[in-house]
């Protein structure tokens, strides 16, 4: 059972295990320390994987802060059991405590400037091709762009409390090398479940469609324009367009894509131009191309629009984006699993 809806109960106190690896396994490339610099760097941890899954149990006897703007090919949910840690999300500073979890995006810049001293701390990583072709599964077609995942979790009521007690499970047994978690027969499925309770715990654009209300109810209709919208972002589509070429009428078009997806038509093929634009971005080369040139290519004609959206959305400006890019920065390590654009 979960202690206060944060770390579960009977995991061990890693307090006498060492620090070491603390940077590599936070992967923060810019900046991990103290708050007071005439205090020492006193950080608890050990890590354990299973599948898909990387659990790291730790413990900070300082306050401390870390930023990480580099991506990351995982989605992390941190579970605090005491002690507060604080994230800036959208330029808005938020206190996760026990009975809170927050849930850290792939290309969104992670940002924690205080967390607190006496904060323990569960962070769960899992591979985001794992989350991501388990809700391609469960809605029954491909999801191609970043799930758009609240930040914050409560942890104490409805799927969001059963995950909880499959992550007591977890921290309990993870560590331990004798237990039945850890053997390939029982890892495969329990993993399996883990994941897919995530899915279910957590809002997102998509969860209207993990309910048994909505999959009774296949979104075939809107499927087509779906497929459409990926296929063809780049182009001037509009409700009308996408519904003539459906078959069906606007207003079912619109329906089917606020019941099953959240947002409209117009909403998620922004979200999917955004995002290709973002990883045009990514992997410009400045001497040639321009912020604006990427802009236009993915139908923005207005920049100062394509900033702000841009900055809400990956938490940095188009240009920050551009001059941190994989051809702007010489010697750069390729990415162990590099991901197409679709």
């Amino acid at each position: 059972m979960a202690a206060r809806g944060g770390l579960p109960n009977g995991a061990e106190d890693p307090t006498s295990v060492a620090h070491t690896q603390s940077v590599a396994l936070f992967q923060l490339r810019e900046s991990f320390g103290v708050l007071d610099r005439g205090k020492p760097l006193s950080l608890s941890q050990r890590a354990a994987s299973l599948g898909p899954l990387t659990v790291i149990d730790l413990g900070f006897g300082v306050d401390a802060r870390a930023r990480c703007v580099r991506q990351r090919e995982y989605y992390q949910i941190n579970v605090p059991a005491t002690g507060q840690m604080d994230v800036m999300h959208q330029g808005s500073r938020i206190a996760f405590v026990p009975g809170r979890a927050h849930v850290c995006l792939p290309e969104v810049e992670f940002v924690v400037p205080r967390c607190t001293a006496g904060l323990r701390l569960l962070a769960v990583r899992i591979d985001r091709d794992a989350v991501e072709d388990a809700l391609s599964e469960a809605i029954g077609r491909q999801v191609a762009t970043q799930v758009a995942f609240e930040p914050m979790i409560v942890t104490t009521k409805g799927a969001a409390r059963t995950w909880m007690q499959l992550l007591s499970v977890l921290a309990r047994d993870v560590f331990r090398p004798d237990t039945a978690v850890t053997q390939p027969l029982v890892a495969a499925p329990f993993v399996e479940g883990v994941i897919q309770a995530f899915l279910l715990a957590t809002d997102h654009p998509h969860r209207p469609m993990l309910s048994s209300q909505a999959r009774f109810v296949a979104p075939q209709a809107i499927r087509p324009a779906v497929d459409i919208i990926e296929t063809e972002p780049h182009l001037p589509h509009s409700v009308a367009s996408l519904a003539r070429r459906c078959g069906i009428s606007s207003r079912a078009l619109q329906q089917g894509f606020a019941r099953h997806l959240g947002m409209s038509p117009m909403s998620y093929l922004r979200q999917v131009r955004l995002h290709r634009a973002h990883q045009d971005l990514l992997t410009a080369d400045p001497s040639v191309e321009t912020v604006a040139s990427v802009a236009k290519r993915w139908g923005y004609t207005n920049p100062g629009r394509f900033a702000a959206a841009h900055a809400a959305r990956y938490g940095e400006t188009p240009a920050v984006t551009i001059r941190r890019s994989e051809r702007a920065i010489p010697n750069r390590r390729p990415r162990l699993f590099p991901r197409t654009a679709g």
